[in-house]
């Protein structure tokens, strides 16, 4: 989340506040880690919302102007993941 939070901390913000008080997350029986993803995947459904009604997670991210690019670009973790996706492919990174 400390991507989506750098395009629009207080639409996050907000988001995150309207899942919490819709649905309750965990409990003994669910897996934390599953938990914690269906939160996260509920946050970024809900900012989508506006510009995708009703399409799916995929057609958000890639469509709806919930993620900013040059955020992505800033994010270590993601710049991380982009490495490890090119060597694994075992192409050039852009410039």
């Amino acid at each position: 989340m400390p991507v989506l939070r750098a395009c629009d901390a207080q639409q996050c913000s907000k988001a995150e506040c309207c899942v919490d008080e819709l649905f309750s997350w965990g409990g003994e029986n669910l897996d934390p880690i599953a938990e914690r993803a269906r939160r996260h995947k509920a946050i970024i459904t809900l900012l989508g919302q506006r510009e995708k009604p009703g399409f799916s997670q995929s057609v958000i991210i890639d469509q709806a102007s919930v993620f900013d690019p040059v955020a992505l670009l800033a994010d270590a973790g993601v710049a991380s993941f982009a490495r490890f996706l090119w060597d694994f492919l075992d192409m050039e990174a852009p410039v």
